[in-house]
């Protein structure tokens, strides 16, 4: 049974505090408070809720969970929330206005509304459901939050790590994108089963069906001359030169930017340069080293021509245009990214917004592990000499790739022998 608990409060230059009468119990862990719009504020946790409306526009708005502490952090956060001794719970709350007195804070009662009830009991009790309602979404809503927070291993760490993190997705994520979700497998295994995925979704009917191009769609995308604006690469905002980082781990991020490139420019060129409401999903699912939770140099070898393997056998196995030529011209597209490094910067600025607009859970994740530390970073991790390097490098591994090398078991070549046998021969339909 959720109950609204008796409450107190009073008033310091900076803050309202709120003394809450909650005994100490197992679900302490529960308890969440939020406050939005400048004056809706909410308590909730196992059995206890607390809505209150105080005037407008004077609290600070954001969120905070128990965390076991004994004492108050008004300096440090909007709101802040701790147990004062056996049966209270204490919640500091941010005054917008520092030292301006808030007044009517002795005579608000619980309520979710700031306007007075109708009176009709039937009416009230249907607006109080309403109300709970609305809180509880709010509050899963920070929870959820917070889970993806806890994940990425906190936000306001990530994006001042000069490495990146590997993605980790909870089981409580909705998520049609990742393919390993919970506790992480060995490395090895991690590597395997994206090998796995990879060979069950491959599809001769829907490869042959590009190959062949009866509408001409694959010829147009080959020919498109696209273009990408640029924006000035910036420097990290701390000046470092990164002295501290091994080799290892650079060329993660290097290699690791070569995936992303890839990704990023199927999407470009199969959408003309006009990005989908799927340009997000499209990206994330072409990275082997995102939805399989791993940096490249740990899931694969450490080198160029492994990345194209394996962003190729994403492109024949998981999105609509599925064909080798297509695919090498895309890379070929990458090596133009990476002479230019403001071209380069601007598609990982892209990027991020692609995953910020997405709607899978695992997209935020991603950006929050990886895009926005290589967006930060990237003056610091990626010199104009590193990237034409890396072209260089994915050149030499586009006249060495193989059709046996990147689907071992497809028989890419046989199938497109007997496809043009068949066109010969006036055949079509392999769909």
């Amino acid at each position: 049974m959720v109950l609204t608990p008796p409450f107190r409060m009073r008033q310091t230059e900076n803050s309202v505090l709120l003394e809450v009468d909650i005994p100490r119990s197992e679900d302490d862990s529960s308890l969440r408070v939020v406050v939005d719009n400048d004056n809706i504020f909410g308590l909730a946790g196992a059995n206890a809720y607390l809505p209150l409306v105080f005037p407008e526009g004077v609290l600070s708005n954001g969120s905070a969970k128990w965390t076991g502490q004994s004492h108050l952090d008004e300096a440090g956060a909007a709101l802040s929330l701790c147990r004062s001794n056996e049966h209270s719970i204490l919640v500091s709350i941010r005054k917008v206005q520092p030292g301006k007195q808030i007044d009517g804070l002795d005579t608000l009662k619980p309520s979710v509304f700031a306007v007075p009830t109708s009176g009709d009991a039937e009416q009230d009790e249907e607006e109080r459901l309403a109300g709970l309602e609305m809180l509880q979404r709010g509050m899963e809503a920070v929870q959820k939050q917070e889970a993806e927070d806890e994940s990425s291993g906190g936000r306001g760490s990530i994006i001042e790590q000069p490495l990146l993190f590997t993605p980790k997705v909870g089981t409580d994520i909705k998520t049609r994108l990742h393919e390993c979700i919970g506790e992480l497998p060995p490395l090895q295994q991690r590597r395997e089963q994206a090998e796995k995925a990879e060979e069950e979704k491959w599809d001769e009917g829907m490869y042959l069906d590009s190959f062949v191009d009866e509408e001409g769609e694959i010829k147009h995308l080959l020919n498109a001359s696209l273009s990408v604006g640029t924006t000035k690469a910036q420097a990290s905002g701390r000046n470092s030169s990164l002295t501290d980082v091994n080799e290892e781990r650079r060329r993660d991020a290097h290699l690791l930017l070569l995936e992303l490139l890839l990704a990023f420019a199927y999407d470009r060129r199969t959408t003309l340069g006009d990005p989908t409401v799927e340009s997000g999903w499209t990206i994330a699912v072409l990275c082997r080293s995102l939805v399989a939770s791993c940096t490249p140099t740990s899931i694969q070898a450490d080198n160029v021509i492994s990345i194209l393997r394996s962003s190729i056998r994403r492109q024949l196995c998981f999105t609509l245009y599925r064909h080798w030529q297509l695919s090498l011209r895309i890379a070929a597209d990458v090596s133009t990214l990476l002479r230019e490094k403001d071209a380069a910067f601007t598609a990982v600025q892209q990027i991020q917004t692609r995953f910020e607009e997405g709607d899978d859970d695992a997209l935020a994740i991603y950006d929050q592990c990886v895009i926005k530390p290589l967006a930060y970073w990237f003056d610091a991790l990626f010199s104009t000499q590193t990237l034409s390097s890396l072209a260089d490098e994915l050149e030499h591994a586009i006249s060495t790739i193989t059709k046996e090398y990147v689907g071992p078991t497809w028989d890419i070549e046989l199938l497109e022998e007997s496809a043009r046998e068949a066109i010969a021969q006036g055949e079509g339909g392999f769909v």
